[in-house]
């Protein structure tokens, strides 16, 4: 056997023993089209806001986030 031959047999031989590499790349695919992502970062955003009703409402469109100062009795200005 040539070398070339070698070093084909051994590049085939992994893929080879994956058989379910055709599925594994169809459902990739899918997943990685833009549509797909928009839809799934909609469908967190809905249960994030389901999980967190009154954080949203209590914030004005564009306003930016709360600053949360804590005061420490102990600590030197």
């Amino acid at each position: 056997m040539t070398g070339v031959w070698k070093k084909i047999y051994e590049q085939n031989y992994a893929k080879s023993l994956d058989h379910r590499s055709f599925y594994f790349k169809q459902a990739e695919k899918k997943q990685l089209l833009p549509k797909t992502m928009v839809l799934e970062c909609r469908e967190r955003a809905e249960a994030r806001r389901q999980l967190e009703p009154g954080l949203l409402r209590c914030l004005p469109l564009g306003a930016p986030p709360p600053r949360l100062i804590h005061a420490d009795a102990d600590a030197k200005p």
